[in-house]
């Protein structure tokens, strides 16, 4: 049976309304109801009945000069019924947006200063009729002495029998409410087959035991499919965690930031020019705001893709513990907009749309700036590296300039001497002495000539200061180094030097350091191109007779602080900037060799 109960503090006001709603309920041929009015909330709040679904509530929001005694009144019904239907009505236009602040769920607002008002109601009752109807199935009735009421089967957890009256039993539900009805275990479970009786003295919901199965199936596939897609994503596509949890922070906050702005903007602005429909619209228009919001979000992160693959690049994969820092202060948000729903953060739906949108600001702000930021300190101390290395290059340029100098200055000298000793002297002292001056001289000027020679056909400054600097370095060290470049050499305009002097100082060092520790230590370095591409071979000696080359292809095992496998990582994301360059690597026969292809793109 259907009940409406009428609110108004005007007689003759609810007089009308009362004649209303029986017509518009005769013309529904709604037969089966009852309408109450009441004129003041003391006496309807006396009133309330059990929660029902056919509980109807239209009530007027001014009581006696008290502007929000029908909102007041609505926010205490829904805390005893929510299932019950509430209509406002009134000539407060202006304190529909005041009705989402009390979160009651209204069908309707109406204004008296129209006269749509019987046109509204059968509007509304027919949506009622139709919610009832699709509600049959959804629902439980049961009987309290000769009373029958209804619950909807989503709220009952399970029923209990009443050990001291066998023809009764308790109904316990989800929000921890007890119902005492006049029906024992054995009749519900035969006219209901909803219900599982799991003991003598306990019939449970067997539809929230599927939605329990299958949320705890949920919960173990999200658990098993989690992890397996970040272990894809860390190993096979060598993403680092703070890669991934950062990219999923990202978007989600931005559909998030995109939900807290749009909604209420909307709904705020289509209830200030139609306030009567504004529930209605909030009802039925909520699913397509959805929408709108993920196409919003989608464009906004469209838009802001170039920004943030730099964000990635500079402080992601090259900065980690900033990027951490910076996801919870992102993630901080996703902890206000749920105390914001669940209302344990009460806050005002404006200053709520503020503060998201203070939080699009500072992602913003924050993504642009720190990229912009880092990138050009990085772009400052490379430059200030390829400066060094370049100075380097020089200086020795010039001592090499004046050992041939000296050399020629000292030559004929040398060559009197060697001489006399040939004239004057045994073929044991002309050996002595070709051995303790001439050779010493040749030996100075060769390492830095022959070195020189080799690297003249590189014709990217950069990179040639660069190899001259670290193989220098490593001759220093006692190291036998080779270099092999053949023919004049550029490097392809597809790939950014820095990038390739990166990659070059990583490989080098890492050879050098392996070297070191081998018995023969020797490296070697070679720049070339084959069939239209380029390559950057630099092999070493090394201790073991053969490396895992595992460890050479970058792939995550675990975290280590060692400068070799941090060297490695940061090899791998700078390659995986470039898909065109093959990173090919092998070893045997204590000899280690790692090359970089540089193939032409669309090829």
């Amino acid at each position: 049976m259907l009940k409406v109960f009428i609110l108004e503090d005007n007689l003759q006001q609810l007089a009308e309304l009362q004649t209303i709603t029986k017509q518009v309920l005769a013309k529904l041929n709604i037969t089966d109801s009852l309408v109450f009015p009441f004129s003041s909330t003391s006496r309807l709040t006396k009133a309330l009945p059990e929660p029902s679904l056919d509980n109807v509530f239209i009530l007027d929001l001014s009581i006696n000069d008290n502007k929000q005694a029908g909102l007041q009144l609505s926010q205490l019904i829904r805390q005893v019924d929510h299932l019950a239907t509430i209509i406002f009505i009134t000539v407060h236009d202006e304190l529909l947006p005041t009705t989402y602040k009390y979160r009651v769920q209204a069908l309707d607002f109406i204004s008296k200063d129209h006269d749509n008002v019987a046109h509204e109601l059968l509007t509304d009752f027919h949506l009622i009729a139709q919610r009832k109807q699709e509600a049959k199935t959804d629902v439980f009735s049961y009987r309290i002495y000769n009373q029958t009421q209804t619950i909807l089967l989503d709220d009952i957890c399970y029923f209990k029998s009443n050990n001291g009256n066998t023809h009764s039993a308790t109904i316990y539900t989800i929000d921890h409410r007890t119902i005492e009805i006049h029906q024992n275990l054995h009749e519900i479970g035969k006219a209901d087959k909803r219900f599982f009786r799991v003991h003598r003295s306990y019939l449970v919901n067997a539809v929230l035991l599927f939605i329990t199965f299958r949320s705890l199936l949920l919960i173990f596939l999200l658990l098993l499919v989690v992890p397996l897609i970040i272990y894809f994503f860390v190993t096979h596509r060598q993403q680092s965690y703070t890669f991934v949890a950062s990219n999923y922070i990202f978007v989600t906050m931005t559909l998030f930031i995109a939900m807290a702005i749009i909604g209420p903007t909307v709904i705020g602005i289509y209830g200030h020019f139609s306030p009567q429909t504004a529930v209605i619209f909030s009802n039925w228009g909520g699913d397509f705001i959805v929408i709108v919001e993920g196409l919003v979000a989608y464009a906004l992160l469209k838009r802001f893709v170039p920004t943030y693959r730099r964000y990635i690049q500079v402080v992601i994969h090259q900065r980690p513990l900033f990027a951490w820092l910076v996801n919870v202060v992102y993630a901080s948000f996703h902890f206000i907009r749920f105390g914001y729903h669940i209302q344990v953060i009460k806050l005002p739906t404006p200053v709520y749309v503020l503060v998201a949108l203070g939080y699009f600001l500072l992602v913003l702000a924050t993504v642009k700036v720190s990229a912009n930021y880092f990138s050009y300190y990085d772009l400052t101390v490379n430059q200030a590296v390829e400066l060094r290395n370049l100075q380097t290059y020089t200086s020795h340029i010039e001592a090499m300039c004046d050992d041939l100098r000296r050399f020629r200055h000292d030559y004929k000298n040398i060559l009197l001497s060697l001489q006399d000793t040939i004239k004057n002297g045994t073929i044991d002292q002309v050996r002595k002495m070709f051995d303790q001056i001439v050779l010493p001289t040749n030996d100075n000027v060769e390492i830095r000539t022959a070195v020189l020679g080799h690297i003249a056909n590189i014709e990217d400054l950069e990179i040639k200061s660069l190899v001259y600097s670290k193989v220098m370095a490593a001759i220093n060290k006692q190291i036998d180094v080779t270099v092999e470049v053949v023919d004049p050499i550029k490097l392809s305009a597809e790939v950014d030097t820095v990038d390739v002097l990166r990659m070059i100082s990583i490989l080098l060092d890492n050879a050098v350091n392996a070297a070191l520790l081998s018995a023969e230590k020797k490296v070697n370095f070679s720049f070339f191109t084959k069939d239209g591409a380029q390559y950057i071979v630099v092999g070493n000696s090394t201790k073991q007779a053969q490396i895992d080359l595992q460890k050479l292809a970058g792939n995550f095992n675990g975290l280590t602080s060692s400068r070799h496998s941090l060297g490695l990582r940061n090899l791998r994301i700078l390659l995986a900037k470039y898909p065109f360059i093959q990173h090919n690597s092998s070893s045997n026969h204590h000899w280690v060799e790692q090359a970089l292809i540089i193939h032409p793109q669309g090829k």
